[in-house]
């Protein structure tokens, strides 16, 4: 028997679709035969309502303290540090840079093989899988501060190159990983991520009554689930919404997502500038079961993001029958095949015309439906999962007895 410890130390809500891809591993899970190997979930004390309708019946939950892996803001004195730190700490090198200590509890657990699904990991000595989901700092290093794109650049070829195995979540990741990281694509396997939103039952109507009155929403409208990140490309999704207007057509776009400073600092300004309030609703971050609400309300789904190590809403939003248009850069075209509209990032007349033909030509939406729904089947957790324990099983040494 060998022990997994799957590290999933986030507070609720706070990773986005990182904790999307946890739920869906679990759910994956446990619809496997785990062949008698023990898998331990790594969590945040306090933040473990969120996985556990999901847990496998053979999976247990281990926790640390909050403030171990999610420090408070704090006040005016952290706030301050937090500030030289991210403005000025590139110019301490990499030796400013800290890895931080394996747990204590993993030391108790003494599990065979370690899984960390997203970037925040620990030192150890233990045999690990780690999954950079995207390397966006190399294509955009103007969205973060120097030290940030410092910081990541040593941090992700420091675990890639200790690593067992990097898992890549597409094989446009898996091309980053090699050119960035210098990792052989030998040492790379591509396992696809998974809408989550297949382990709910389609929303009764009540919950669709209830969903549209409790935000306001409009009868049709567009919907876009992304928090509102400069490479999340809001600004020409907005200016594209107002140039349909001004051409006549009136279009109504939800979005969902916590909001960011970006958002208050840069797109709501520009929609204040622009006079479009009355055609964009921003719902704020939803439960996965108003996700799925939102995404049988919704005309169809539009996706102007710059940069993606996946895309995971774009087949979520297929295996809810809606048409989708999306960007066509980095990791999109390989998602969503032929199944989908694609326009260039920065183009915003072309965005306006999907825009325009998708809100008003039926018929084009049923025919992007129907190649939508056929898509999708190609990802799902529980074939995902079978492959992650395939590389759970091979990487974790054997114990003799």
């Amino acid at each position: 028997m060998k022990h997994i410890l799957i590290d999933a130390r986030f507070r609720d809500g706070s990773p986005g679709g990182i904790q999307q891809v946890v739920i869906g591993l679990a759910q994956g899970l446990s619809q496997l035969d785990l062949a008698g190997n023990r898998v331990t979930f790594l969590l945040l004390e306090g933040h473990t309502a969120w996985l556990e309708p999901f847990l496998p019946e053979q999976a247990t939950i281990a926790c640390v303290p909050t403030s171990s892996a999610a420090p408070s803001s704090g006040g005016f004195l952290a706030r301050v540090k937090a500030f030289v730190r991210d403005h000025f700490g590139h110019l301490f090198g990499q030796s400013s840079i800290q890895i931080p200590a394996e747990p204590a509890i993993v030391k108790e657990l003494n599990p065979d093989l370690i899984h960390f699904v997203h970037q925040n990991c620990f030192r150890t000595d233990r045999p690990f899988l780690y999954t950079p989901h995207d390397l966006q700092h190399e294509y955009y290093p103007e969205y973060f501060t120097k030290r940030t794109v410092m910081v990541r650049r040593y941090l992700y070829k420091y675990y890639a190159e200790r690593a067992s195995a990097v898992v890549c979540i597409s094989k446009a990741c898996q091309q980053d990983v090699v050119k960035y990281l210098g990792v052989s694509a030998d040492k790379c396997p591509v396992i696809y991520n998974a809408p989550v939103t297949e382990g709910y039952d389609q929303p009764e109507d009540s919950v669709l009554d209830s969903v549209r009155a409790k935000y306001a929403l409009p009868r049709s409208f567009f919907f876009y689930p992304a928090r509102s990140y400069p490479h999340k490309n809001h600004i020409a999704l907005v200016r594209a919404v107002a140039q349909l207007r001004d051409a006549g057509t009136v279009v109504q776009v939800v979005c969902s997502g916590a909001p960011t400073p970006y958002f208050k600092q840069t797109v709501l300004p520009l929609i204040e500038s622009l006079q479009l309030q009355s055609q964009f609703h921003f719902v704020g971050f939803v439960s996965t079961s108003e996700l799925n609400a939102l995404y049988a309300l919704a005309t169809a789904l539009v996706f102007p993001s710059q940069f993606e190590g996946f895309g995971l809403p774009l087949i979520e939003a297929m295996r809810a029958g809606l048409p989708v248009m999306c960007s066509n850069n980095s990791a999109l075209p390989e998602v969503v095949g032929e199944a989908a509209l694609t326009f260039e990032a920065e183009d915003v007349v072309e965005i306006a015309t999907h825009l325009h033909n998708l809100w008003e030509d039926m018929s084009l939406r049923e025919r992007l439906i129907c190649k939508g729904l056929e898509h999708a089947k190609l990802f799902n957790w529980q074939r995902s999962a079978a492959q992650y324990l395939k590389l759970y099983d091979r990487l974790a040494p054997i114990k003799l007895k």
